[in-house]
């Protein structure tokens, strides 16, 4: 069994996180754009409900894949902004390793390493509003 670093435990939101900046660095070198940005995607209008998304082994190949990703993205800033993240990130990883003889739950703890990406950033670094990683999300939505 593959280990899934991106869902199924605590590390779901700031993994998505770090994919997304990871993604939209990428398009900005192979675009020779460095003003391209991922355009965020309200999916909680029904009028723009019809995806492939919730079929995990099918959702990549979706449109609006990346897209979902940043209504995702959204949800947790609002959250994050709504909450003093101290307190919040030690609900989420505060008392979480995962069971220890279980590789499922591997790299889901706080200071664990996101995978597969380079540069290193653990859980605890992307655990941090918008701003800090130099985008935000404007207006009410």
């Amino acid at each position: 069994m593959a280990n899934d670093y991106a869902h199924e435990s605590t590390g779901f939101l700031t993994w998505h996180r770090l994919y997304l900046l990871w993604f939209e660095r990428e398009m900005q070198i192979l675009l020779n754009d460095p003003s391209f940005t991922i355009q965020y995607w309200n999916w909680a209008n029904p009028n723009d409900r019809t995806s492939t998304m919730g079929d995990v082994a099918a959702s990549p190949n979706d449109p609006v894949f990346i897209n979902h990703h940043t209504m995702v993205d959204y949800i947790f800033e609002k959250w994050l902004q709504k909450y003093q993240q101290n307190w919040l990130r030690l609900i989420v990883f505060g008392k979480y390793d995962g069971p220890k003889n279980d590789p499922k739950f591997a790299g889901h703890s706080d200071n664990d390493c996101i995978v597969p990406f380079i540069p290193v950033y653990t859980h605890k670094d992307m655990f941090k509003q918008a701003e800090n990683f130099g985008y935000s999300y404007s207006g009410n939505h």
